[in-house]
């Protein structure tokens, strides 16, 4: 996660927007592994940072949290690395944010598909957190930002 932070950071400066990583200490000091394809790891974080990116204005802030949690698994008896990117930005309706990880679904839909996507990055999240026994969801408040989370399960 160190890596992939910092190799997007240069994205991140260009906007503008400040890019930080938190990791919880007590993952630092362990050495729980998650089973999971890492390239497909690396594809969920650029697919919600390249979101958080899009709706986020110069100035704003995104931040990625690390941390352990058991509650946030599936199955809530493992105990699972919760990942969390927040982002500053203009925040997604209460009415949309069932639907944000749909295919094809565009909060905006008045965006053009090259200014705005094509709705299938949260979607494409979803489908590999899925298939690595995860969960994912989104939390946001209007003007305040959008905090998209995934859990995945320590092996």
């Amino acid at each position: 996660m160190r890596r992939l932070v910092e190799h997007c950071r240069s994205l991140t400066m260009v906007q503008e927007i400040d890019l930080s990583l938190q990791i919880d200490l007590a993952l630092e000091v362990s050495l729980l592994r998650v089973n999971a394809d890492s390239f497909r790891l690396e594809q969920v974080f650029r697919n919600i940072l390249n979101n958080a990116l899009r709706y986020t204005e110069a100035g704003g802030k995104i931040v990625v949290t690390l941390t352990r949690a058991r509650t946030a698994c599936l199955d809530g008896e493992k105990d699972c690395l919760v990942t969390s990117i927040h982002d500053t930005g203009a925040g997604i309706p209460e009415k949309d944010l069932p639907y944000v990880f749909e295919r094809f679904y565009r909060v905006d839909a008045s965006r053009s598909r090259q200014n705005g996507g094509r709705g299938l990055e949260l979607a494409i999240v979803r489908r590999i957190i899925i298939g690595h026994e995860g969960k994912v969801w989104a939390e946001s408040q209007l003007d305040k930002g959008t905090t998209i989370t995934y859990a995945l399960p320590f092996r």
